[in-house]
C-alpha cells in the first residue's frame, strides 16, 4: 500500500534522531571542475557544511545543478574535494576512496539514481551480492548463498533472483538489487542519490516505504538526496536546501515547511501540488518568475546567486554574499534575516 500524503506542515522529528551524536559531518567543503575547453573553473560546490545524525534522514535539496550529487559522490570518495573535510564519527575520511580503509568504504555505501547502469549487465544478480560480501564481510560458499537469499529477502524479492541478469528485472526490481548490494557491505550509512527519480510514481512510494522500513529494521542513517522538496517532507527528519551550489537553508523538517526564511524555499515549497484547503492555506505564495529587473547573475563572490529570481531582492544583494543566520533552529543565508537572526560565523573568520 502507498504510503499516504501528509500534511503540508510535513513530520517531526523522532526525539532519537534530534538527540543523536553526530554520525556524519561535512565542513566547508568545495569541489571546483574545469570547464570544458576552457581554464574557469566551475563552483560545484562552494563551501557546503551539513551535519548527519546517527539514525536520521538528512534531505538535501535543490534544483538541477545545485550540487546535491556532486555532494554525494565527494561524501563516498568518488570525487576528491578541492578543499574541506568530511568526517565520519568525528573522525576526518581521507579525500578520494583509494585512499580510504576497508572499513571506511564498508560503513558509508550509496545508491545511485540509475540501477540499469548502476548494475553490471554481465553478472547476475547473485554474483553482483556476492562481491561486496566476500570484499567487505568474507563470506563465499554456502554462507554467502545464504546470505544472498536473506539480503534479497530484506529488499522483498525472491531468492530464485539471484540467478537472473538485470536485464530480465524491472526498474523498480533493479533498484531493490541495488539496495541489496549496498546492504551487503553491512553499513552504517547509506547515501541516496534520487533513488526513486527513475521509476515509476506507481513504484515510487512502495521504494520509499522500503527504504524506511529497512531504516528502522537495521538502525541505518540516510543522505537523501533529491530535487522533489515534496518527497523530502514525506522521509526527512531535517533538510538541507542548496542552490548554485550553496546551503541556502537548513533545518528540521517541521519548520522549514512551517515557515521557510529564505526566498528560495519558499518558491519550492509553493510548486509542490496540493489537495486540501488546509495544504492550500499553509502553503506560501510567492512568484515564479521574478525578472529581477533584468541584471545578471552576480559573480559568487559579489553577491546572491539568487538575486535575479527573488521577489524580495535588494540593493545589497547584488554587491555582497550573504551571511549565514541562525533563527532559531533554522539556518538561513539571506539579507531578510539580518534584523531578527544571530550572524554565525563561516570559515576563514
Amino acid at each position: 500500500m502507498a504510503r499516504a500524503e501528509p500534511a503540508l506542515g510535513a513530520r517531526t522529528p523522532s526525539i532519537d534522531a534530534v538527540a543523536a551524536p553526530a554520525l556524519l559531518e561535512v565542513r566547508a567543503l568545495r569541489q571546483y571542475f574545469k570547464s570544458a575547453g576552457s581554464r574557469e573553473l566551475k563552483r560545484a560546490v562552494d563551501g557546503v557544511s551539513l551535519t548527519l545524525r546517527r539514525g536520521e534522514i538528512l534531505g538535501v535539496v535543490g534544483e538541477s545543478g545545485s550540487g546535491k550529487s556532486t555532494i554525494a559522490r565527494s561524501v563516498v570518495g568518488l570525487y576528491r574535494p578541492t578543499s574541506g573535510e568530511v568526517l565520519l564519527d568525528g573522525r576526518p575520511l581521507p579525500a578520494g576512496s583509494r585512499r580510504r580503509s576497508r572499513e571506511q568504504k564498508r560503513r558509508l555505501q550509496m545508491v545511485f539514481q540509475n540501477p540499469a547502469s548502476a548494475l553490471n549487465p554481465r553478472r547476475t544478480i547473485g554474483q553482483a551480492l556476492a562481491l561486496p560480501l566476500r570484499i567487505h564481510r568474507g563470506l563465499r560458499g554456502q554462507a554467502a548463498r545464504r546470505e544472498i537469499e536473506r539480503l534479497l529477502g530484506l529488499v522483498e524479492l525472491p531468492g530464485e533472483f539471484a540467478g537472473r541478469h538485470p536485464a530480465a528485472l524491472s526498474g523498480g526490481q533493479r533498484q531493490r538489487v541495488a539496495i541489496a548490494r549496498a546492504l551487503a557491505a553491512g553499513p552504517d550509512l547509506l547515501i541516496l542519490d534520487e533513488p526513486t527519480s527513475a521509476l515509476d510514481v506507481s513504484v515510487q512510494a512502495k521504494m520509499i516505504d522500503l527504504l524506511l522500513a529497512l531504516k528502522t529494521q537495521l538502525g541505518l542513517s540516510y543522505l537523501f538526496i533529491t530535487h522533489d522538496i515534496s518527497l523530502v517532507r514525506t522521509i526527512a527528519d531535517r533538510v538541507v536546501v542548496l542552490y548554485q551550489g550553496r546551503v541556502r537553508e537548513a533545518g528540521p523538517i517541521a519548520e522549514v515547511f512551517q515557515e521557510p526564511r529564505h526566498p528560495y524555499t519558499r518558491l519550492l515549497i509553493s510548486a509542490v501540488p496540493v489537495i486540501t484547503p488546509e495544504e492550500e492555506a499553509l502553503q506560501p505564495r510567492i512568484p515564479i518568475d521574478v525578472p529581477g529587473n533584468g541584471r545578471a547573475t552576480p559573480e559568487p563572490d559579489v553577491g546572491c546567486a539568487f538575486a535575479p529570481r527573488c521577489p524580495s531582492v535588494m540593493e545589497r544583494c547584488w554587491v555582497r554574499p550573504p551571511p549565514l543566520f541562525r533563527m532559531g533552529n533554522v539556518e538561513t543565508r539571506c539579507f531578510l534575516a539580518e534584523e531578527t537572526g544571530t550572524r554565525l560565523p563561516e570559515e576563514g573568520e
